[in-house]
């Protein structure tokens, strides 16, 4: 579930709500990620990391998304300790003829290995993307040479349109 940080620190939030959503819909924490999206830059951080936590503590998992650009800066890898790292797109983009962008993944990778944490390249295009993310380690991956996005994804009882 895509979030903006902003939103887990808001005062007019209710307590409870996002688990009674979830019950609702017969879904447990433990089946949802929340996808840190960064459009600005976190301003408790104190406020924004007990927020994390308390949604932990009920068996969320969090992934950082975009990391690489934006906000979402390694401060936020290392303090939140998220169990997935979305790599930004511009780092995957024609990765296998790109040194540098090679080197960084490579480096960012070296986190995953001692944090138990997971790798998802986001905007894997072509097939010499994939593969070359595959031979480094890349664990997950989204993108269109993995396939499109479809019109109507259903769950259970939930059926949401794209």
């Amino acid at each position: 579930m895509n979030i903006q940080p902003q939103v887990l620190t808001d005062s007019a939030y209710r307590s409870g709500t996002t688990l009674d959503l979830l019950k609702k819909y017969g879904l447990s924490p433990d089946q949802v990620v929340l996808e840190l999206t960064e459009k600005e830059a976190v301003s408790d951080y104190q406020s924004f990391e007990r927020a994390i936590d308390n949604y932990r503590k009920y068996g969320f998992r969090i992934a950082i998304d975009d990391a690489g650009t934006g906000y979402n800066s390694l401060k936020n890898i290392i303090s939140l300790k998220p169990e997935f790292i979305k790599l930004d797109k511009f780092l995957i983009r024609d990765i296998y003829k790109q040194p540098a962008q090679q080197q960084l993944v490579e480096l960012l990778l070296e986190f995953p290995a001692q944090s138990n944490t997971f790798m998802i390249a986001e905007g894997i295009e072509n097939v010499e993307e994939l593969q070359f993310l595959k031979k480094i380690g890349v664990h997950f991956g989204q993108g269109y040479a993995l396939g499109h996005p479809k019109p109507v994804l259903k769950r259970g009882m939930i059926e949401a349109e794209e």
